[in-house]
């Protein structure tokens, strides 16, 4: 090494794991992060399959007075389930691969989609009101069950709010869980792209970053790992008689 040579020290520390990013690590408060994203995504591939089939097949089967609107209802909810069983599927190949661009981008068109999704169920629930199929729905049911006794026995607006309290419930929980799945899956592509330590990168000048011991229970992670400082230093040839390699050392 000669004299008046910059060199480059990188100090490497360690930090320990805390419980927020144990929190930040995983999903519904126990799975860890990659496996819950594949899980979600798996679980909405299956779900865009079977989902978009069943309104395909609606457009054939549903007649009546509003057929039409229903019809293209069902084909626009099928079309975006069937994108959204698609987006899922790259993600998990994303995923795999190890593709950060393709699983950010996957991230964000699986959010837009679920919006959307979502979107089209309140508009679905609003026109079912609107048109009254819940009323036939519960007219047709008392029908089955009691005959030509059913206008008697059956209260139908209690009936009608039964199953618009239902049906209210059950999507504003969809909605939630929707929101909560999308943060997940966009937050774990937001950390893919820490995966790999900025230390283990090859250096500007070829030169080896030099590594140290950890001496912690917890190593660090692409979570909790914070760059170190790097310092320019001037390194300077030391007499031959103080070598560390020179025989004549004392």
């Amino acid at each position: 090494m000669t004299a008046n040579t910059l060199t480059t020290i990188t100090i490497v520390d360690s930090a320990h794991n805390d419980r927020r990013n144990k929190a930040r690590d995983s999903c519904c408060f126990c799975v860890p992060e990659k496996v819950g994203v594949i899980a979600i995504l798996s679980m909405y591939f299956f779900l865009g399959i079977f989902t978009s089939s069943y309104y395909f097949m609606g457009l054939t089967f549903n007649d009546g007075d509003d057929a039409v609107t229903f019809k293209i209802l069902f084909g626009i909810s099928g079309g975006f389930y069937a994108l959204l069983a698609t987006a899922c599927a790259i993600g998990v190949a994303a995923i795999k691969k190890g593709n950060i661009v393709m699983m950010r981008r996957q991230s964000i068109a699986f959010g837009i989609l679920l919006a959307i999704i979502f979107v089209l169920s309140v508009v679905l629930f609003s026109l079912k009101v609107a048109l009254k199929v819940y009323l036939k729905y519960c007219q047709a049911s008392a029908v089955e069950l009691f005959g030509d006794q059913a206008d008697a026995l059956v209260d139908y607006n209690q009936c009608v709010a039964e199953n618009v309290a239902t049906e209210s419930i059950r999507l504003i929980f969809t909605g939630i869980f929707m929101m909560y799945f999308a943060y997940v899956v966009f937050r774990f592509a937001k950390n893919m792209q820490k995966e790999e330590l900025p230390f283990t990168a090859p250096s500007i000048d070829g030169q080896k970053t030099p590594t140290y011991p950890i001496y912690s229970a917890q190593p660090p992670t692409s979570n909790n790992w914070v760059p170190p400082p790097t310092y320019s230093v001037i390194a300077r040839s030391y007499p031959q008689e103080l070598s560390p390699d020179s025989k004549t050392n004392p």
